[in-house]
């Protein structure tokens, strides 16, 4: 029997582990940062998604004089417990994303639109799932 979770397609008690870890040695960059070995280096999160958090990402950064963020030197998502790292952060994430209640009308994505409206419109199902047949 399979199911269907976070993780993916998997047989039931199967350890869910391997979507943690990627790696591509054929990358033009590979090793993008110094300080991991090449055989521990995760490129799961080539683009860190916590980039966005400013000075909350929690990795080793600084600030450009012109004001940009570099990050060449963070091993932090691409290290053994990156993933680890990554997801303890996403409700920092989560959070910035979220429509507050004084957020002026149109200024967040689906602008007014309830949730299933705009799934209907992007053509999702309730579940949010493109093409989903679950909540028909």
């Amino acid at each position: 029997m399979f199911h269907i979770n976070r993780g993916g397609l998997h047989k039931k008690g199967e350890a869910m582990e391997n979507y943690k870890f990627v790696q591509n040695r054929r990358c033009e960059f590979f090793p993008c940062h110094k300080g991991v070995s090449p055989e521990q280096f995760n490129c799961l999160f080539c683009f860190c998604p916590l980039y966005a958090l400013g000075d909350q990402c929690g990795g080793s950064f600084r600030y450009l004089e012109s004001g940009v963020k570099d990050c060449t030197r963070c091993i932090r998502p691409h290290n053994k417990e990156g993933y680890e790292f990554v997801a303890g952060k996403i409700d920092l994430l989560v959070e910035m994303a979220r429509k507050k209640a004084d957020d002026p009308p149109g200024t967040r994505a689906g602008k007014d639109e309830t949730e299933n409206e705009y799934n209907e419109k992007a053509g999702m199902a309730e579940s949010g799932i493109p093409g989903s047949q679950a909540d028909q």
